[in-house]
């Protein structure tokens, strides 16, 4: 990375747009070979605009960082899995999340999670959050219906983010009911919590708890 990006947690939102013809294939001739492929062969056109606006925020963000071209990244997408890129010039970590049309991509020199969710009214609101909460944190779900949705996706959110900045094997074995948000949120375990409302969404970021807690370098991207 440049020298103003060491200790330094960069990361990215854009939103997705209803696109014309002629913008899909504009914004498509941007992307390496490999996910215009992959792009042609989602059914859907909300897959499709979710794929695209993604994996275009993915290059231009590296490109803004190691200023080579966006369509010169060799990304492997997986499924159920955040993508790898093959050809970074560094060791670096990565997060992706999108929530509707709210794409947000980090990147970091240590390991780092992201998770953004759109704050819905949700009629099955308890019967959701005791699938994810400690019966400690149950028990503080506010009465207030506004406030009962504030402090669920808070929860949602962070526990997400720390569960996507685990290795894979520790994801196995970590259900989010045993991430504790209270002491996250308080700064008393190994990760330091962003949180952010960006409209009606919820974001969330974690990276490891340093001695020198690196900078966070948030930027609004517009793709089209």
């Amino acid at each position: 990375m440049h020298t103003d990006s060491v200790l330094s947690v960069r990361l990215w939102y854009t939103r997705a747009e209803q696109l014309s013809i002629t913008q899909q294939q504009s914004c498509l001739a941007r992307l390496p070979e490999a996910q215009q492929r992959h792009f042609l062969t989602l059914r859907t056109d909300k897959r499709r605009q979710e794929y695209l606006f993604s994996r275009l925020l993915i290059c231009t963000a590296l490109s803004q960082v190691y200023s080579k071209p966006p369509d010169s990244w060799i990304i492997q997408d997986r499924p159920h899995a955040k993508p790898e890129i093959a050809n970074l010039p560094v060791s670096v970590y990565i997060s992706l999340s999108h929530s509707r049309q709210l794409i947000g991509f980090a990147l970091s020199e240590s390991p780092v999670g992201l998770d953004i969710e759109y704050r819905a009214k949700r009629n099955n609101l308890k019967a959701l959050a005791a699938e994810f909460m400690t019966l400690s944190e149950l028990h503080k779900l506010p009465p207030d219906s506004s406030k009962q949705h504030d402090y669920f996706y808070r929860l949602w959110c962070a526990k997400e983010a720390v569960y996507k900045a685990l290795p894979r094997d520790r994801q196995l074995n970590t259900p989010l009911s045993t991430i504790d948000y209270a002491g996250l949120a308080a700064g008393d375990t190994n990760w330091h919590l962003h949180e952010h409302h960006i409209g009606a969404f919820q974001s969330s970021l974690v990276t490891p708890r340093l001695t020198t807690q690196p900078s966070l370098i948030t930027r609004t991207l517009q793709l089209v």
